[in-house]
């Protein structure tokens, strides 16, 4: 939309899209996506080391046909990594059995210095925290316009965990029991607004809208 109409490009790839993540450069040009079973480049190749993304009982369960993708509506996102020009981490829910409430975080570092430009995963499936979640995370932009925050709510609870992601990594959780009402399991969308200061949370019959401070 950069020149205020939507360029659109049409491309076939072989990543079903029960989920999706995928980034772009400063430019708009496509870096990587999955669909969180595997990370493809920006050619619709699996990139070397990028299969079997939450490997266990979930990918066995969506990534293979008929559905070839991983089965949970919000699970997965891309970030550049402060300060580690050119490195990504993409952080992804993996489930521990198909249809229950997700156990794990997990993040996957993609280096596109390597492969001429295309990428490499160079790990996968490293855990960062277990605890029982919806299947939604989503993340803005710090204040200092540098690092980043993730939210995800917690299953069955009032509580919404939000991690701080800097140059050093993923931090712990702060945990904040602010929902009106208790999350219920199951699918539905978490998103913040543009500025950073709103986060809404909609699932099945209820939606709920937050206050946020991206500085804090």
């Amino acid at each position: 939309f950069k020149n205020g109409r939507p360029d659109t490009t049409r491309f076939f790839t072989l990543a079903g899209m029960s989920q999706s993540a995928s980034i772009s450069d400063k430019d708009g040009n496509l870096l990587f996506y999955s669909n969180g079973c595997e990370v493809f480049n920006n050619i619709h190749q699996i990139m070397p080391n990028g299969n079997k993304l939450n490997d266990g009982d979930g990918y066995h369960y969506g990534c293979v046909a008929p559905i070839l993708g991983y089965t949970d509506a919000q699970g997965i996102v891309a970030l550049p990594w402060p300060k580690h020009p050119g490195i990504y981490k993409v952080f992804h829910i993996r489930f521990d059995e198909p249809g229950l409430p997700s156990a794990t975080l997990l993040e996957t570092i993609v280096d596109m210095r390597m492969d001429n430009g295309l990428g490499d995963v160079t790990e996968k499936n490293q855990s960062i925290h277990q605890e029982s979640y919806l299947n939604r995370i989503a993340a803005v932009r710090h204040g200092n316009g540098t690092d980043w925050w993730l939210a995800l709510p917690k299953n069955r609870s009032r509580e919404i965990l939000v991690f701080l992601f800097d140059s050093s990594g993923v931090h712990p959780p702060v945990r904040q029991e602010v929902s009106v009402v208790p999350n219920k399991g199951g699918w539905g969308q978490m998103n913040f607004s543009p500025d950073g200061s709103r986060l809404i949370d909609i699932m099945f019959d209820q939606g709920q809208l937050f206050d946020f401070d991206r500085c804090s």
